[in-house]
Protein backbone atom coordinates (compact mmCIF):
# COMPACT_ATOMS: atom_id res chain seq x y z
CA UNK A 1 0.00 0.00 0.00
CA UNK A 2 2.75 2.56 -0.58
CA UNK A 3 2.93 4.75 -3.08
CA UNK A 4 5.67 6.07 -5.17
CA UNK A 5 5.49 10.13 -5.26
CA UNK A 6 7.75 10.71 -8.85
CA UNK A 7 8.12 14.30 -6.99
CA UNK A 8 10.52 13.03 -4.64
CA UNK A 9 14.19 12.56 -5.75
CA UNK A 10 14.88 8.85 -6.88
CA UNK A 11 18.27 9.22 -7.58
CA UNK A 12 20.41 5.48 -6.80
CA UNK A 13 22.14 6.76 -3.49
CA UNK A 14 18.47 8.32 -2.17
CA UNK A 15 16.56 6.81 0.96
CA UNK A 16 13.68 6.01 -1.77
CA UNK A 17 15.30 4.53 -4.41
CA UNK A 18 17.33 2.18 -1.76
CA UNK A 19 13.59 1.58 0.27
CA UNK A 20 11.99 0.45 -3.69
CA UNK A 21 14.90 -1.57 -4.61
CA UNK A 22 14.49 -3.58 -1.44
CA UNK A 23 11.01 -3.79 -2.01
CA UNK A 24 10.81 -5.18 -5.06
CA UNK A 25 13.57 -7.77 -4.72
CA UNK A 26 11.56 -9.08 -1.80
CA UNK A 27 8.60 -9.40 -3.21
CA UNK A 28 7.37 -13.06 -4.20
CA UNK A 29 3.78 -11.33 -5.23
CA UNK A 30 2.26 -12.58 -8.21
CA UNK A 31 2.02 -9.30 -9.82
CA UNK A 32 3.37 -5.96 -8.97
CA UNK A 33 1.64 -2.91 -9.80
CA UNK A 34 3.64 0.59 -8.71
CA UNK A 35 1.71 3.60 -9.00
CA UNK A 36 3.10 6.99 -9.64
CA UNK A 37 2.12 10.57 -10.54
CA UNK A 38 4.66 10.53 -12.91
CA UNK A 39 4.70 8.06 -16.33
CA UNK A 40 7.75 6.80 -17.14
CA UNK A 41 7.16 7.01 -20.82
CA UNK A 42 4.74 9.43 -22.39
CA UNK A 43 4.44 10.76 -26.15
CA UNK A 44 1.79 12.95 -24.98
CA UNK A 45 1.46 16.49 -23.35
CA UNK A 46 4.08 16.58 -21.04
CA UNK A 47 6.82 14.60 -23.06
CA UNK A 48 8.77 18.02 -24.09
CA UNK A 49 12.45 16.72 -24.71
CA UNK A 50 15.31 18.99 -24.39
CA UNK A 51 18.27 19.11 -26.73
CA UNK A 52 19.49 15.53 -25.53
CA UNK A 53 16.53 14.15 -26.27
CA UNK A 54 15.76 13.68 -22.26
CA UNK A 55 12.00 14.65 -21.02
CA UNK A 56 12.38 18.41 -19.68
CA UNK A 57 10.13 17.62 -16.44
CA UNK A 58 12.45 16.57 -13.93
CA UNK A 59 9.71 14.31 -12.25
CA UNK A 60 8.79 12.50 -15.48
CA UNK A 61 12.73 12.03 -16.64
CA UNK A 62 13.78 10.79 -12.86
CA UNK A 63 10.90 8.61 -13.07
CA UNK A 64 11.85 7.02 -16.87
CA UNK A 65 15.89 7.34 -15.44
CA UNK A 66 15.44 5.68 -12.16
CA UNK A 67 11.94 4.29 -11.26
CA UNK A 68 11.87 2.22 -15.01
CA UNK A 69 14.96 0.32 -14.61
CA UNK A 70 14.04 -0.60 -11.50
CA UNK A 71 10.93 -1.75 -12.37
CA UNK A 72 12.54 -3.92 -15.07
CA UNK A 73 15.32 -5.53 -12.95
CA UNK A 74 12.79 -6.55 -11.14
CA UNK A 75 9.96 -8.02 -13.20
CA UNK A 76 7.32 -5.35 -12.37
CA UNK A 77 3.70 -6.06 -14.16
CA UNK A 78 3.19 -2.40 -14.88
CA UNK A 79 4.03 0.69 -13.90
CA UNK A 80 0.45 3.05 -13.83
CA UNK A 81 0.59 6.63 -13.93
CA UNK A 82 -1.66 10.09 -14.54
CA UNK A 83 -0.23 13.35 -15.55
CA UNK A 84 -1.06 13.33 -19.18
CA UNK A 85 -4.37 13.57 -19.79
CA UNK A 86 -5.16 10.14 -22.14
CA UNK A 87 -4.43 7.16 -22.05
CA UNK A 88 -1.52 5.42 -23.36
CA UNK A 89 -0.01 2.11 -23.17
CA UNK A 90 3.77 1.06 -23.45
CA UNK A 91 5.79 -2.09 -23.94
CA UNK A 92 9.37 -1.80 -23.03
CA UNK A 93 11.26 -5.00 -22.27
CA UNK A 94 9.20 -7.36 -19.77
CA UNK A 95 7.68 -3.61 -18.31
CA UNK A 96 3.79 -2.69 -19.27
CA UNK A 97 3.62 1.36 -19.16
CA UNK A 98 0.28 2.54 -18.42
CA UNK A 99 -1.06 6.02 -18.37
CA UNK A 100 -4.13 6.50 -18.03
CA UNK A 101 -4.94 10.64 -16.89
CA UNK A 102 -8.58 11.17 -18.47
CA UNK A 103 -10.01 11.69 -15.58
CA UNK A 104 -12.13 15.24 -16.30
CA UNK A 105 -9.60 17.83 -17.49
CA UNK A 106 -8.94 18.60 -21.42
CA UNK A 107 -7.48 15.96 -23.02
CA UNK A 108 -4.17 15.84 -24.66
CA UNK A 109 -3.29 14.14 -28.59
CA UNK A 110 0.29 12.49 -29.30
CA UNK A 111 2.24 14.83 -29.97
CA UNK A 112 3.84 15.33 -33.45
CA UNK A 113 6.58 13.11 -34.13
CA UNK A 114 5.70 11.14 -31.37
CA UNK A 115 7.76 8.16 -31.71
CA UNK A 116 10.74 10.14 -30.55
CA UNK A 117 8.99 10.78 -27.22
CA UNK A 118 8.10 7.28 -26.71
CA UNK A 119 8.98 4.12 -29.33
CA UNK A 120 7.52 1.96 -26.99
CA UNK A 121 3.54 3.15 -27.35
CA UNK A 122 1.64 0.14 -28.72
CA UNK A 123 -2.21 1.97 -27.59
CA UNK A 124 -2.51 5.70 -27.58
CA UNK A 125 -6.63 7.17 -26.96
CA UNK A 126 -6.77 11.21 -26.26
CA UNK A 127 -10.08 10.90 -23.87
CA UNK A 128 -12.02 10.49 -20.90
CA UNK A 129 -10.99 7.09 -19.87
CA UNK A 130 -10.57 4.79 -17.25
CA UNK A 131 -8.75 1.17 -16.11
CA UNK A 132 -11.01 -2.03 -14.54
CA UNK A 133 -8.72 -4.91 -12.86
CA UNK A 134 -9.83 -8.49 -12.68
CA UNK A 135 -7.32 -11.11 -10.67
CA UNK A 136 -7.96 -14.93 -11.24
CA UNK A 137 -5.92 -17.49 -10.01
CA UNK A 138 -4.03 -17.70 -13.12
CA UNK A 139 -3.77 -14.18 -14.58
CA UNK A 140 -4.46 -10.35 -13.76
CA UNK A 141 -6.33 -8.41 -16.45
CA UNK A 142 -6.63 -4.57 -17.61
CA UNK A 143 -9.51 -3.09 -19.44
CA UNK A 144 -9.02 0.67 -20.22
CA UNK A 145 -12.44 2.14 -21.01
CA UNK A 146 -13.02 5.33 -22.62
CA UNK A 147 -16.05 7.04 -20.92
CA UNK A 148 -18.18 8.42 -24.25
CA UNK A 149 -19.95 11.65 -23.73
CA UNK A 150 -23.06 12.97 -25.31
CA UNK A 151 -21.76 15.13 -28.19
CA UNK A 152 -24.25 14.68 -30.64
CA UNK A 153 -22.63 12.00 -33.11
CA UNK A 154 -21.49 9.63 -30.04
CA UNK A 155 -23.78 7.76 -27.99
CA UNK A 156 -23.39 7.99 -24.25
CA UNK A 157 -21.70 5.23 -22.20
CA UNK A 158 -18.45 3.45 -22.40
CA UNK A 159 -15.96 1.42 -25.01
CA UNK A 160 -12.98 -0.63 -24.40
CA UNK A 161 -9.88 0.97 -25.42
CA UNK A 162 -7.42 -1.85 -24.62
CA UNK A 163 -7.45 -4.87 -22.93
CA UNK A 164 -3.72 -6.47 -21.53
CA UNK A 165 -3.42 -9.62 -19.84
CA UNK A 166 -0.42 -10.91 -17.70
CA UNK A 167 0.59 -14.30 -16.01
CA UNK A 168 1.95 -14.57 -12.49
CA UNK A 169 5.54 -12.92 -12.48
CA UNK A 170 8.07 -16.23 -12.20
CA UNK A 171 10.00 -15.09 -9.07
CA UNK A 172 6.21 -15.81 -7.47
CA UNK A 173 6.48 -19.79 -6.59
Amino acid sequence: SDLIDGSKFWRPQSVLHKWLQKTLADSRAKYILVFSHYPVLSSSGHSELDKHGRYRGRAMRESRKYLMPLCIKYNVTAFIAGHEHCYERSEVETLTAITSGGAGAPSYGQRDNWEKHNPYSKVFYKGLNYLAFTVTPDELRMDAIAVIMPDGEKKEGEEKIDRRVWQPRPQSQ
